[in-house]
């Protein structure tokens, strides 16, 4: 079964050389690693470079005599590769392992060497060729786990493990027990019986060690991927990767990530408290200024302003109208105020009257003064009468122009005074208030209720 056409080997006097070159390097270079790294190489290098003097002498040699030189350049090769994995190390001892007609453990190296990423396409098609020869003499098994990663070991725990899922070995045909092995989780034990020739697919799920985890933060509801968790409190979690939802009393939810590490002692998130703030839509039927607190925060006919919530005196007010101000204590959420800012006052109590009353008094006296004058003249006319009957004439005509002035005084006097009264009283008046309904949404900031209320203009 042995090939000896694709043995690589190197000249033992090469070898020397580069072994002490590497030695003098060393000595030059002055990091410590450094040296220790070429000493390794050159190791290395002495073992494979023994290891292909025995396989050329086991070539020529037949029977035990050959034997007894595979096993050597085995012992050789696998010292090499303990050193460094290199990939001819790796196939030169999976080509002598396949003369000791010892399969399953050259399917192994040949395996490996075949995974090397940096292979040329003929390196890599002669690996595969050695595996495609060697599947017809071994038993297969096909090993995947989950976590992937986990070490398989095969029939004996005590040996080394044969690599780490997911992970194709080679067995002798039988039955084998299985183990599997990962960091912070139980063990995992599968039988499987493997034919010669024929592949076994094995699949195991490693149960991980339970973590305590803990949510803190302020009052609220917390979720872990949608269940509901209680906050300040230890529980147990497996591995892996959540999302923490919390949701406070009022605003919106939050988003944390909870990374639960495996053998972790303790998986913890905390939230921090975040006031949530209050949204100020203010609606106005003309075009306003809006002030809290004495400081303009926006104008027009819809201001929309974000506040702290507590104590703040709300003040709006436009050109011509009446100003609406009110004390009001605003909490987390959204608070909506529709204001209709009503015409400024600019009436008087009794209008136009006192004025209108006024001047008709004076006239009226005026009129009086003159019906006066003429009973005067009327007066120093009387004696002119002629006979009786014209001086008692004369004497009701006195009597009659008297006493209408007397009646316009009266009139114009009581019409000029009551003016002059109305006039000292006619102060302006207040015009209709303006007012404001006040809503608090259940809308974004997540106000607890929902109130209207109808409020007046004043403090």
């Amino acid at each position: 079964m042995w090939e000896p056409a694709p043995v690589i080997w190197l000249n033992r006097n090469v070898l020397r050389a580069i072994g002490l070159a590497s030695a003098l390097l060393a000595f030059a270079l002055p990091v410590a690693t450094t040296a220790s790294a070429q000493d390794v190489n050159a190791e290395a290098r002495v073992f494979f470079e023994e290891g292909n003097e025995h396989l050329a002498r086991a070539e020529r040699r037949r029977g035990s005599r050959r034997t007894r030189h595979l096993e050597n350049a085995l012992r050789s090769f696998v010292a090499s590769v303990g050193r460094v994995r290199s990939k001819n190390a790796l196939f030169n001892t999976g080509l002598v392992l396949q003369a000791l007609e010892r399969y399953d453990e050259s399917y192994a190296y040949f395996r490996e060497y075949s995974a090397i990423p940096t292979l040329s396409e003929s390196e890599r098609a002669d690996g595969e060729a050695r595996l495609e020869q060697l599947r017809p003499l071994v038993a297969i098994v096909s090993i995947t786990s989950t976590p992937l990663g986990a070490e398989v070991f095969v029939d004996r725990l005590d040996l080394a493990p044969r690599g780490v899922t997911p992970l194709e070995i080679a067995v002798a045909p039988g039955s084998h027990r299985v183990f599997l092995r990962a960091a912070h989780h139980d063990d995992a034990t599968r039988d499987v019986t493997a034919n010669l020739g024929e592949r076994v697919n094995l699949e195991a799920t490693l149960n991980a060690h339970l973590v305590n985890a803990r949510i803190s933060g302020p009052e609220g509801r917390y979720e872990i991927d949608s269940v509901e968790r209680e906050p300040n409190a230890v529980f147990e979690m497996t591995p892996g990767r959540y999302v923490v939802t919390y949701t406070p009393p009022r605003g919106e939810a939050v988003e944390l990530p909870l990374v639960v590490e495996p053998g972790a002692t303790l998986a913890s998130v905390t939230f921090e408290a975040v006031e949530v703030p209050t949204e100020l839509h203010v609606r106005s039927n003309v075009d306003a200024q809006v002030a809290v607190g004495g400081i303009p925060v926006g104008q027009g006919r819809v201001v929309e302003a974000r506040l702290q919530p507590g104590e703040h005196v709300l003040t709006i007010s436009a050109d011509g109208r009446a100003p609406y101000s009110q004390r009001l204590t605003l909490d987390p959420g959204v608070t909506n105020m529709d204001v209709t800012l009503n015409p400024a006052a600019t009436r008087r109590r009794f209008g136009a009257w006192p004025a209108v009353l006024t001047f008709t008094g004076v006239a009226v006296l005026a009129v009086g003064v003159g019906v006066g004058v003429a009973a005067g003249a009327a007066r120093t006319n009387l004696e002119e009468a002629d006979n009786i009957a014209d001086a008692q004439a004369r004497y009701d005509r006195v009597n009659t122009l008297n006493l209408t002035a007397d009646i316009f005084f009266g009139i114009g006097g009581a019409l000029a005074l009551t003016g002059i009264i109305m006039w000292v009283l006619n102060k302006r008046v207040a015009g209709g208030p303006s007012t404001a309904t006040i809503a608090l949404n259940a809308g974004r900031g997540g106000a607890l209720l929902s109130l209207r209320v109808a409020t007046g203009a004043a403090l």
